[in-house]
């Protein structure tokens, strides 16, 4: 099942076709009633009211322009839950590439790491070599979930370790995956990058982000559990991580 898509046809989503005559009525009701105030028709005041009314004006047309935008919007236990269509995250994570490609290609052009000072030593030089990833020659062994099994089995490695935070937990979840390197590893080098392998219905199901102060983050969203692979080329180093099995993994990254 698709993880970097929408949920499947048929789940619910919100009709806004409506939120726009509903907004224009909202806002003529403040007007009416700032008519009636201004000429004394009511006594009381009514300034609360008028900026009760006509915010919830304001949004509901705000709702039905970007509506269609929308996947989804609930209310859930943290608060307001909305999710972006499918191309719009698709947009975001293409952005998110060519940005974390960008970032690289900087490292190796100055030769110097742009995180905030650190007593990690970066050594200077030649870039980084790029290794080919070995999980290419490796047989898939889940035809649901192929990156399983294919990056080494673990974790940690080499120094390395992945590890996945998560936010929300409606239908879709935010990932914040994070690649650290252990106080051993000390030879940094200009443009060492890791890359990300995710689920193959991403947009863009590789990701390379630069390593920088001993770490690498990318966040992302989605439904849906699947073992992220990553590679670190300049290292040889390979990680895997399923994250239906990460702790704290919201029931709709575990169960679907």
């Amino acid at each position: 099942m698709a993880k970097g898509t929408p949920p499947a046809a048929g789940e619910s989503r919100p009709d806004f076709s409506k939120f726009g005559t509903f907004g224009f009525v909202l806002i003529a009701a403040a007007l009416l009633l700032y008519g009636l105030n201004v000429f004394d028709v009511v006594d009381e005041p009514i300034g609360n009211d008028l900026l009760i009314i006509g915010g919830a004006g304001a949004l509901f047309l705000l709702l039905a322009n970007i509506g269609p935008l929308i996947e989804s919007l609930k209310w859930g236990k943290d608060g307001l839950e909305l999710n972006f269509n499918s191309a719009i995250n698709a947009d975001v994570q293409r952005l998110t590439a060519k940005v974390g490609e960008l970032e690289i290609k900087v490292d190796e052009c100055c030769g110097q790491q742009s995180a905030a000072p650190t007593s990690r030593r970066l050594t200077a030089g030649a870039p980084a070599p790029k290794l080919e990833a070995p999980h290419k020659s490796r047989p898939v062994l889940d035809p649901d979930d192929k990156n399983s099994g294919r990056f080494g089995g673990t974790d940690h490695a080499g120094g390395f370790r992945l590890s996945a935070s998560f936010e929300g937990g409606g239908d879709w979840a935010t990932v914040n995956l994070a690649v650290t390197a252990d106080g051993a590893v000390a030879d940094l080098r200009p443009g060492e990058a890791v890359e990300f392998h995710l689920h193959e219905t991403f947009p863009t199901p590789i990701m390379r982000r630069p390593l920088r102060d001993g770490a690498a983050h990318l966040s992302f969203t989605c439904w849906g559990g699947f073992t992220v692979g990553v590679w670190i080329p300049s290292r040889g180093i390979e990680l895997e991580l399923n994250l239906a099995h990460a702790p704290g993994a919201p029931k709709v990254i575990r169960e679907h």
